[in-house]
């Protein structure tokens, strides 16, 4: 057995108010990929539902006081959709930031293999992930970490053990904010413990899991 292998993380944002979020999927995807977009969502009084992209499927939607939202989106790729781009649509104009995973050597199966906390929402500077207990127990899980704020306050460290911090802005005033991370453990559990912001603020977290192939193949390098 192998952990699941992030191959990119294509990250987009939304700086201007508007409905349609057109999200950058990968230079590169193959059929069979597993493509994990995170969105995060919000305006100063927003954080709007948004519309499932038809392929996908939602598995997190949390809203914290109509203000900010935090999104997660999976997809089994087809291998068709390199370098195009999936609209993410809200309800109202937002701006929004997004992160997009391209997973290989994962079991295969959406939603059966990603497996996604409780949502845990809050107002200070340490959005802190729930705990998760994927269905598949100790195996060699790929564990992702993220976080959505308002206001658009910069994270200045990443949950402990956790790797390849991305944050990203959304750049306009009164925007949101997402950071994303990532740790390789073979463990039945995993609590990402927090991240840490710039200014307190208002947050959406989660924690998500990847089911590794069994007797998956080496990464492509």
């Amino acid at each position: 057995m192998a952990f699941p292998v992030v191959q990119s993380l294509t990250a987009t944002l939304f700086g201007a108010d508007a409905t349609a979020h057109l999200v950058s999927m990968p230079a590169v995807v193959d059929a069979g990929d597993l493509l994990l977009c995170l969105f995060a969502n919000g305006d100063n009084g927003a954080g709007s539902a948004v519309t499932t992209p038809a392929g996908w499927t939602q598995l997190f939607s949390v809203v914290n006081t109509a203000t900010v939202r935090l999104g997660v989106y999976a997809k089994d790729a087809a291998g068709t959709e390199d370098g195009t781009t999936v609209d993410f649509v809200t309800a109202l104009d937002e701006q929004a930031a997004a992160h997009v995973y391209r997973i290989t050597a994962w079991a295969g199966v959406v939603p059966d293999d990603v497996e996604v906390s409780a949502s845990a929402t809050g107002t200070s500077d340490a959005p802190d992930p729930a705990s998760l207990t994927p269905s598949w127990g100790a195996k060699d899980t790929l564990w992702i970490a993220a976080q959505g704020n308002d206001v658009a306050s910069a994270t200045t460290a990443y949950p402990t053990s956790y790797t390849n911090g991305t944050n990203s802005i959304s750049g306009g005033v009164n925007g949101c904010a997402l950071s994303t991370a990532r740790r390789e453990l073979n463990a039945a559990s995993e609590n990402p413990g927090a991240f840490t912001l710039a200014n307190p603020e208002l947050w959406v977290a989660v924690t998500v899991a990847v089911e590794p192939a069994d007797g998956a193949p080496p990464p492509s390098v």
